[in-house]
């Protein structure tokens, strides 16, 4: 019997703890229990500190006094039996100051669902706020990331002009050098028609240009998107490789082509948080149409990745493999104006990718404590660009040429967030936000290409291209041969 003012004092240790044994019945009211936890790593746990043979008569200690655990809360229980009486130690999240909004996402969760139930696996117990990024599954929106810019790598694979020149599609392939030699001699029979002298080469090389084109293309790049530690991102690196192919039919100013291709690209977030791989298919088509020294193209695309990724996290490592999808479009128009050191073209351009998330759950090769399943979403990413292309031909001999090529523009992107939503697969309802890394809104675009063209049609390019913005570095090439005839 405890009367009032008393102590029932307790020892515990992270693996047992004092118990005391009735015979009889147990009549608890009034005494207090005094805990001392003895050195050790506690974790969420139930200890039996007394139990009565004959139950406890329907009283309860007046109440508790313990020490504080690092994320734990220390009560008492009685409706486990009618006979004993439990020490309970359970799992808190530690919301606090000096918390970002990532981690601040996952602890608000954490402390939802032990309000709802009352409990908290011990795994959860003491996470601090390096633990909180660990558990997050911030990986998604790295996948996210990489598969945007594969999709865009490959609309920039579908180049309309290239193997053009600087002339366009009129001048393409080896028909300029014949339309040149005949403009000559028809100079008078065009003029009967009433066509200017001026036009008549345009008008021979329209008829004789090159109606079609095949091509292949190596491409790939690296990029790195710098996090934000106040929201909690983190440095996100991705890597591509990629292979394309397509062919074009031209009528006049008028260009239209398909184009399929594959790839892989690898992703990576610092501070080890996560990694992943994707397998690419992709499919587009293609066209520019020109009406005298403007044009407008476009480019709509088609995206399927397998994409598998790996994170590990305190005493487990987890794995997830979904199919992931994009859909691209490009529209650009612009105006070209020829100097005598090369064709100047102002354009401005609209891109846009959707990258779809199907839900998914990860698995796991230890307890699954910490696996995720994630919520489907769609993340849309536009870019509005102005910018200023030159381009040069350079006549070599046999009727080659060389043409040069440049742009620099300004980018402004829209759509920038990504945000992955998941939730605790053994905590239902235990759902929360991640912000991963975001590219800055402005940023400045360049690109340079070299394209060596035969006068049977044949020809090879080179190009590079990069973006840089505040938190952007991003770097590709392509190399491309083909054919007009």
């Amino acid at each position: 019997m405890f009367g009032a003012g008393s102590t029932y004092s307790v020892e515990v240790s992270p693996v047992t703890a004092d118990r005391t044994n009735v015979t009889g019945t147990a009549d608890l009211s009034g005494g207090t229990v005094a805990v001392t936890y003895l050195p050790g790593t506690f974790v969420a746990k139930s200890y039996t500190i007394l139990h009565a043979d004959g139950g406890l008569g329907g009283t309860a200690f007046a109440g508790i006094d313990a020490p504080t655990l690092p994320g734990l809360t220390s009560s008492l229980v009685y409706d486990y039996t009618a006979n004993d009486v439990y020490l309970q130690t359970t799992a808190v999240p530690t919301m606090g100051a000096g918390l970002n909004e990532n981690q601040k996402s996952v602890d608000t969760a954490l402390l939802d669902y032990f309000d709802r139930t009352g409990s908290l696996p011990g795994a959860f117990a003491g996470l601090d706020a390096n633990g909180l990024s660990q558990v997050s599954g911030e990986v998604a929106a790295g996948a996210a990331n990489a598969g945007i810019d594969s999709a865009d790598q490959f609309i920039n694979a579908l180049d309309a002009q290239a193997g053009q020149g600087a002339a366009g599609p009129a001048g393409g392939g080896g028909a300029t050098a014949y339309a040149e030699d005949r403009a000559a001699g028809d100079k008078d029979q065009f003029a009967s028609l009433g066509i200017k002298a001026s036009h008549n080469a345009d008008l021979v090389g329209s008829v004789f240009a090159s109606r079609w084109q095949a091509w292949g293309a190596v491409y790939g790049g690296s990029q790195k998107i710098g996090g934000d530690a106040g929201v909690g991102s983190h440095d996100t690196n991705s890597d591509i490789f990629g292979i394309a192919g397509g062919i074009v039919r031209n009528w006049g100013d008028t260009r239209l082509g398909v184009a399929i291709g594959g790839g892989s690209s690898s992703f990576s977030l610092s501070d080890d948080l996560g990694s992943g791989h994707a397998d690419t298919f992709n499919v587009g088509v293609f066209g520019r149409q020109g009406f005298g020294d403007a044009y407008i193209g476009g480019v709509l695309a088609y995206g399927f990745n397998d994409t598998n990724t790996s994170r590990v996290v305190p005493g487990d490592t987890l794995e997830a493999s979904f199919n992931a999808q994009t859909w691209s479009g490009r529209v650009e128009g612009g105006y070209r104006f020829a100097t005598p050191v090369a064709v100047l073209t102002p354009y401005a351009a609209f891109q846009a990718t959707a990258y779809h998330l199907p839900a998914y759950s990860e698995t796991s090769a230890g307890s699954g404590d910490f696996a995720l399943g994630y919520g489907s979403q769609t993340t849309t990413a536009t870019r509005f660009e102005l910018g200023l292309n030159l381009d040069k031909d350079i006549p070599l001999r046999d009727g080659a040429k060389l043409t040069l090529s440049g742009r620099a523009a300004w980018a402004i992107n829209g759509g920038t967030d990504r945000r992955v939503t998941a939730t605790f697969q053994g905590l239902p309802g235990a759902t929360f936000t991640i912000d991963g890394a975001e590219p800055d809104t402005n940023a400045a675009l360049l690109n340079t290409s070299a394209t060596y063209t035969t006068s049977s049609g044949l020809f090879a390019s080179l190009g590079f291209q990069g973006e840089f913005s505040g938190n952007v570095q991003s770097y590709a090439g392509k190399a491309k041969i083909g054919i007009n005839w």
